[in-house]
């Protein structure tokens, strides 16, 4: 008769954790650590935000402040001034130096053909 041999290496001895229970315990933290990544890049992205809105502020004021005082640059007193300060003798048009230009073409006999298109400027075409 032949003796068996226990096989006591192939015993599990000790504490078995379940498989499922791991697998599902690896899918939340996954879940966890990506939404602490997500909440991160929002914050960062929030905080871009923050900073380009207060610079579009800042730049918004400052163009204010640069209309307001273009706008009062270009007052006739202003500009008046301005000449006299640098020494220039110029005085303003008579009535019959100053031409009108109709850009709708309607009023002073120039039609769209005649008027050359520069930017928003129109010049005249020969």
């Amino acid at each position: 008769m032949v003796r068996r041999r226990t096989r006591r290496n192939l015993r599990k001895e000790g504490f078995v954790f379940p498989t499922p229970l791991l697998a599902v315990l690896l899918l939340a933290a996954m879940v966890a650590l990506s939404y602490l990544w997500l909440s991160a890049r929002c914050e960062i992205l929030a905080k871009s935000i923050r900073q380009r809105e207060a610079r579009l502020a800042r730049l918004r004021e400052e163009r204010r402040v640069e209309e307001f005082r273009w706008w009062s640059m270009s007052s006739p007193d202003r500009i008046v001034h301005a000449l006299r300060r640098r020494g220039i003798r110029m005085s303003w048009p008579r009535e019959s130096q100053v031409f009108y230009v109709d850009l709708a073409g309607s009023g002073v006999g120039c039609g769209p053909d005649v008027l050359a298109w520069r930017g928003r400027r129109a010049a005249m075409n020969d």
